[in-house]
């Protein structure tokens, strides 16, 4: 399953007796005014896949604002990754199943690349191909250039990697005394005894 909650939804996991993994990515959307209905997609039960001439793809979210777009795609064995218009806004490839070959290295079940975003990345991907079992792959693009990190509600400092948070006039403010204020706020609240009430008769 893909599974996308938006900023200001709320959910409650479950997980069976016989349990699950799950690769998470936490901090990495924007505030587009989406909505806060989350996205459930079967991708493995899906009719919407689209056969390709090196395997089959499905389509499963696009933010129209940020230019993100999130696929998952079925690359038959021995073929070549191919390349499309978003490359060169940035890239992260996630094997789900199978294995894909990149400068010489394999990356199987689990494997992560990420191309950073700009031409050169094209020039950078050649040579990516699946592996003798072929390669299911979860990829997400256009998330990486400036505008679209720009975006994100929550940001991380380069010079001191702190998380940081916009705050409602838009100023990026540490995420980490934000909440640490609203603790101390709780604790105040909480260490105050309730004032002594009579009852006149």
């Amino acid at each position: 399953y893909y599974v996308r909650n938006p900023i200001g939804s709320k959910h409650e996991p479950w997980v069976d007796d016989d349990g699950c993994t799950i690769m998470v990515k936490l901090l990495q959307m924007a505030d587009t005014d989406e909505g806060v209905d989350p996205l459930h997609i079967n991708y493995e039960g899906s009719k919407d896949k689209e056969k390709t001439d090196w395997g089959h793809v499905l389509e499963m979210y696009h933010n129209k604002v940020t230019g993100e777009r999130v696929s998952m795609w079925w690359v038959d064995p021995g073929t070549e990754f191919p390349t499309n218009e978003y490359c060169s806004d940035g890239e992260e490839l996630f094997i789900v199943d199978g294995s894909l070959f990149a400068d010489g290295h394999e990356y199987v079940e689990w494997g992560w690349i990420r191309f950073p975003p700009g031409k050169e990345v094209i020039t950078q991907r050649k040579g990516l191909k699946s592996g003798p079992a072929g390669a299911q792959v979860y990829r997400k693009t256009g998330h990486l250039t400036d505008s679209a990190m720009s975006m994100e509600k929550i940001q991380i400092s380069i010079e001191t990697e702190e998380v940081l948070d916009k705050n409602s006039n838009g100023r990026l403010e540490s995420a980490i005394e934000d909440d640490n204020s609203k603790k101390r706020k709780v604790d105040e609240i909480d260490c105050k005894k309730p004032e002594a009430t009579s009852k006149e008769s």
